[in-house]
């Protein structure tokens, strides 16, 4: 065996610290090339491990692969290394566990899939999901007492998640939100929805939110940057709550936030998969991951579908923006054509839309008489900015590299100028900018600074009059502390 070989085959992949002996399952994002030798796990004498793939190869711009990793006498430090187990086939048994899925219709038509996990040590794990045609519940899962726990056994280090780019490089920024964000955890207890359907979401006030904005992917984030394992049990609730009760499976998308979890119909702009996604890779839960493809597929298809905008107040930025970014979010776990086409097909629609003049995105939600329009800077510097990046890195489009700088440049030159709050929004005309409004205190304030890159945040936060306009975003006796917790929480920059 050669030295690179050798090299390969020495590689430790991931540290885990697992608390007892008994069986561990979790997803874990690994090099693709080190995987081409099998994964061995190095640790307590005894210590098993079988391996599956989650996704058939890396996407857009990745070099790694999520996989489950299943492990057997693996108390206390665990290190994975490269060289050793094949990967198991779906439905194949391994030196660990047995898997298999049985589907049952009955009847009255409904269906039935259960999954079971028998490991070696005789222990048994099923899930059992229930589906009813009927209108009401999409579907309703119960999971065998430990089924969680087998996850959340094993602690990995924030450093694991930040190499891996799952969360970023921690630079201190948003240790401060962080922790506001750890003390408002048990406060959601008493917003979560009623009822045995409600449970993984939340009301604001008399409206179940239906997890707007991606709370699960705002609770799986915190929880991963903090190792906090009630977060992360919380998220994969969520996600669940998100797969089981709020898609309509003749869309493919979630219903929005109403009076009731089914009320409001679905929408481009109200369709989140990145925290179901991200949940399902986490905790190696196929149904999970199965409904957040299909809902990427499904959004791809609304896009291409949708009748062209009104031009008046239902034309929104957020019926574009939203779409593109999780498009685009997805391609990087999985880059298929119909999800690439769809996202071609809107950022043609949104560059369309960019005034030169004015240097604006023009939606008919914001024209307003005498040919001014209203900017809702947190939603482009929060959700397009981000968008166009994405979609630049990957299409080479050179139309969009001077529509980022001068999004960019706005923003900071309205946070430059003065004043208390940060600018959420701004009107435009003849004569410039105008009636900008400055607010302090508003959960949207992390969003608007998503976008801008590193160095311009950097720059805005070392103002204590800005930074200042970031406190009490998350006040314990706000009706809309769920949407707030999950506005914040949602933000990659808050995770550093």
């Amino acid at each position: 065996m050669d030295a690179l070989a050798l090299c390969v085959v020495a590689q430790t992949l991931a540290t885990l610290t697992v608390a007892e002996p008994g069986p561990v399952r979790l997803g874990l994002p690994l090099p693709a090339v080190a995987l081409q030798r099998g994964l061995r796990a190095v640790g307590p004498p005894g210590v098993q491990v079988q391996w599956r793939l989650l996704q058939t190869e890396p996407g857009f711009g990745s070099d790694a692969v999520w996989v489950e990793v299943a492990l057997l006498g693996a108390a206390g430090r665990v290190r994975l290394c490269a060289g050793g187990e094949p990967s198991t086939a779906a439905g194949a048994a391994g030196p660990v566990l047995a898997r298999t899925r049985t589907a049952v219709t009955d009847d009255a038509g409904v269906e039935s899939i259960t999954d079971e996990l028998r490991w070696a040590d005789g222990t048994v794990d099923r899930r059992e999901r229930v589906l009813d045609p009927d209108d009401g519940l999409a579907a309703h899962t119960v999971v065998s007492p430990q089924w969680l726990a087998r996850t959340l056994a094993a602690g990995v280090p924030a450093s694991f998640w930040r190499e891996a780019d799952v969360l970023p490089r921690c630079d201190g920024t948003g240790t401060d939100l962080r922790r506001a964000l750890i003390a408002a955890l048990p406060l959601l207890d008493a917003r979560e929805a009623d009822g045995a359907d409600g449970r993984g979401d939340y009301r604001r006030g008399e409206v179940v939110t239906n997890l707007e904005f991606d709370t699960a992917l705002a609770l799986a984030r915190l929880g991963l940057a903090e190792e906090h394992r009630g977060c992360l049990e919380r998220a994969w609730r969520s996600a669940l709550h998100l797969a089981d009760v709020d898609v309509d499976r003749r869309s493919g998308l979630p219903f929005r936030h109403g009076a009731g979890h089914r009320s409001a119909g679905p929408e481009a702009g109200h369709a989140w998969i990145e925290g179901l996604r991200l949940c399902g890779c986490l905790f190696a839960d196929d149904a999970l991951l199965e409904t957040a493809m299909h809902m990427a597929r499904s959004l791809a298809q609304r896009v291409r579908t949708d009748s062209a905008p009104s031009g008046d107040w239902r034309d929104r930025m957020r019926d574009e923006a939203w779409p593109l970014f999780e498009l685009e979010t997805h391609l990087r776990f999985c880059d298929i054509p119909p999800v690439r086409a769809a996202a071609d097909l809107l950022r043609e629609r949104m560059l369309a839309r960019w005034d030169p003049q004015r240097e604006v995105l023009v939606y008919g939600e914001g024209v307003q008489r005498g040919g001014v329009h209203v900017d809702r800077l947190w939603l482009t510097a929060g959700i397009a900015l981000p968008a166009l990046r994405l979609a630049g890195e990957r299409s080479r489009d050179p139309r969009i590299p001077p529509i980022v700088r001068s999004i960019e440049s706005r923003l900071l030159a309205l946070m430059q100028q003065g004043g208390s709050g940060l600018p959420l929004q701004y009107r435009i005309g003849a004569g410039g900018v105008f009636g900008v409004a400055r607010v302090s205190g508003a959960a949207e304030g992390c969003l608007l600074l998503e976008g801008p890159s590193p160095a311009v945040r950097a720059r805005v936060l070392r103002r204590a009059g800005l930074r200042s306009a970031l406190d009490d975003l998350l006040p314990p006796d706000a009706e809309d502390l769920a949407t707030r917790f999950t506005l914040v929480g949602r933000c990659r920059w808050v995770m550093g």
